[in-house]
């Protein structure tokens, strides 16, 4: 197999993944979908991407809170910006961003897609009629099903006594209406159905299982944002309270730092990432307030011998899948109800800002978790409190800041870097955090290694490089403690986890980078099938090479192999590796664009699998783990109808070698080859 990965890489010919200005942005999500188990919505990300490429920046007349929410700037790259425009007036060509300090071809590169110094994103006056006459208004219907039929969706086998089935059809619905006036006004409705939910029949005589509704306002008065409905709070390093997506460790090995977004609108589909409710927004010169009440209802599961239907007796967990496909799912539907309010203050001035965070929860039930050593000090109540202080200074080529907080119990959570530039050619990122094991906060984001912020101590380096305009050096070293044990890991224990990942980017038309990274994990060993013998780390090596290369106005070629190799105590472990190519075809004024995949994987064990973001129809994504061996291939093609009418076809296909069974339980399906269609439209008026 080793053999035929090789040759299959230095053979290719057309070949392409993304368009070298969101390889920043692919890599960070890559590493956030390895890191993590847990299912992570990228809606919002992919959103904002699109949203500044159809709406650029003006550089010569914007502020620091729209750079800070342009994810691919750090905070020394937008303040020598800023101090540049000051100092010698506005931008007058594009090419003067080579001239500012901490500004290198790669990073130009990335952002071009997204900036502008023209009159293009320049803000319109702004009226009750602009904002109906003028404003977008957009709607998205999505249908996608996996091909192959699941033992859930297949007929009951009443003779076996198998008749555990989804009550729903196996196509997975999405629809979406918005209508945008620039960044001032929001107000959409989401609706979405998974595989196997009935829709308008049975449970759902309503229609979709999931319903989301927002209005979203920016008066930019005193009244800063008016939010009703579904919204999302994002503030200080994310210790508190954070509400979706925050990038940790990448490629990218300087920007860690968390820039709060404060109130935001929701458009996503992950039911448990939003607060409903209503919030506002309130501020005059440096001070401002966010003021935020929401009301949300959560799966959960109750303890078998209690009753759904009596509020006082408690829950054993909480549900955060969103299927609600059978019975006994239907069952957990809804039943915790959690009560949220809180607050934000902010006193913010050009180069400092010091922030306070309260918020409160209150559910209905107690969570009333079955104990063990490892868990005796996580939520198990029916209330929580966050009180929060986070803060940020820019002295010249310093950047400090970070967050403290204490959660009701009196557990503390602290985190608090530096980022630093040595040299216009050497930047450094620091970050300490230390997460008591008595923390608790169901809804923190801040960074780390564990999926919550307790029970974590660790401190993270970071080194980016740029010897010449067109090589880019990332280094960054993450050491870490648990103080108090884990799950599967029965004793205080330590890791790392090492990047390292040389980029070279001589112009716009071709890009290379070659990446190491280990990470050493704890785990308990066992020796055998009933007795743990010591708790050692698990190591995991990747190595990577990705080029991309245009060789036409309308074609890009790219290559990427990927080797994972994994051990555990010392022990020789299993290797995987993957390998793929790409095309991309994209001509300029066609109403027709296309772009297709082809994958070689064999990573015989879970532990070696590799992950890579996949192209797919406009804000969804796809990000398998390569685990397994076999191959895969999907195809992407975008047709425009006519103006304003956009449709979107997308087929995938991934044949095993090594198995005749894919999945287990319903999602079974008794074959080699897992299939699926999605197709879309879009209407913009």
């Amino acid at each position: 197999m080793k053999f035929l990965l090789v040759i299959f890489l230095f053979t290719s010919t057309l070949v392409f993944s993304q368009t070298p200005e969101d390889e920043s942005t692919e890599q960070k999500v890559e590493i956030i979908a390895g890191g993590s188990d847990a299912e992570i919505d990228f809606t919002n990300l992919l959103e904002k991407t699109e949203y500044f490429r159809n709406h650029p920046i003006n550089l010569n007349k914007t502020n620091r809170e729209t750079l800070e929410d342009f994810y691919l700037l750090n905070d020394l790259q937008i303040n020598s910006l800023l101090a540049h425009i000051q100092d010698n007036g506005p931008l007058l060509a594009i090419q003067e961003l080579q001239a500012i300090k901490h500004f290198d071809l790669s990073t130009i590169y990335n952002i071009l897609p997204f900036v502008t110094i023209g009159n293009e994103g320049t803000n319109f006056p702004i009226s009750f009629k602009s904002i109906f006459t003028e404003g977008k208004t957009s709607l998205f219907t999505r249908f996608q099903s996996v091909l192959e039929e699941a033992r859930g969706f297949s007929p009951k086998d009443f003779s076996t006594n198998d008749t555990n089935r989804y009550l729903g059809s196996r196509v997975k619905i999405f629809t979406r209406m918005r209508h945008t006036y620039s960044n001032v006004l929001s107000i959409g409705y989401t609706g979405e159905k998974d595989a196997g939910e009935e829709f308008f029949k049975g449970s759902q005589k309503g229609g979709f299982d999931f319903n989301s509704f927002h209005i979203f306002y920016r008066p930019n008065k005193i009244i800063k944002a008016i939010a009703i409905g579904d919204y999302q709070v994002q503030y200080g390093q994310g210790l508190a309270l954070w509400a979706g997506l925050a990038f940790g460790k990448s490629g990218d090995a300087i920007n860690i730092k968390r820039n709060g977004r404060g109130l935001i609108p929701y458009t996503s589909v992950d039911e448990n990432i939003f607060l409903r409710g209503a919030a506002i927004s309130l501020g005059k010169n440096k001070f401002s307030a966010d003021i935020f009440i929401a009301s949300n209802s959560l799966d959960a599961n109750v303890p078998s011998d209690s009753s759904i239907n009596n509020d006082e007796l408690g829950i054993s967990s909480v549900i955060i899948t969103g299927f609600h496909r059978t019975k006994s799912e239907l069952e957990n539907k809804n039943i915790l109800k959690e009560d949220i309010a809180g607050t934000h203050l902010q006193l913010k001035s050009k180069n400092w800002n010091l922030g306070m965070t309260l918020a409160t929860m209150k559910y209905n039930r107690k969570l009333s978790r079955r104990l063990s050593l490892y868990n005796q000090f996580e939520f198990n109540d029916d209330n929580n409190s966050n009180l929060s202080m986070d803060y940020s200074y820019l002295y010249r080529n310093i950047h400090v800041y970070g967050e403290i907080a204490r959660s009701s119990n009196g557990g503390i959570a602290q985190v608090h870097g530096a980022l630093v530039s040595l040299d216009p050619k050497v930047s450094m990122s620091l970050l300490y955090r230390n997460y008591q094991k008595n923390y608790q906060a169901l809804r923190s984001n801040g960074f780390g290694e564990n999926t919550r912020n307790a029970n974590e101590k660790g401190f993270y380096t970071g080194i980016n490089i740029k010897p010449n305009r067109y090589l880019n050096i990332n280094f960054f070293y993450d050491q870490f403690q648990f103080p108090w044990l884990k799950y599967l890991v029965d004793a205080p224990s330590d890791g790392t986890d090492l990047l390292g990942q040389i980029t070279y980017t001589p112009n716009r038309t071709f890009e290379a980078y070659l990446r190491y990274r280990t990470r050493n994990r704890p785990s308990n060993f066992y020796e055998d099938d009933e007795f743990i013998t010591s708790v050692v780390n698990q190591r995991l090596d990747n190595y990577r090479f990705n080029i991309k290369y245009k060789i036409s106005s309308s074609v890009w070629l790219a290559n990427r192999v990927e080797m994972s190799k994994s051990s555990q105590g010392g022990f020789n472990g299993s290797e995987g590796f993957m390998v793929y190519q790409d095309l991309s075809y994209k001509p300029l004024q066609s109403k027709v664009s296309f772009n297709a995949r082809l994958i070689l994987f064999d990573a015989p064990v879970f532990d070696t699998r590799i992950y890579a973001f996949e192209n797919d129809v406009l804000y969804a994504y796809s990000i398998p783990a390569y685990s397994g061996r076999g191959s895969r291939v999907y195809a992407n093609i975008r047709y425009k109808i006519k103006k304003g009418i956009d449709c979107w076809i997308r087929y995938a296909t991934t044949v095993f070698d090594d198995r005749s069974v894919i999945g287990s339980g319903l999602d079974e399906i008794n074959s080699n080859i897992r299939s699926e269609l999605k197709a879309q439209i879009r209407f913009e008026f």
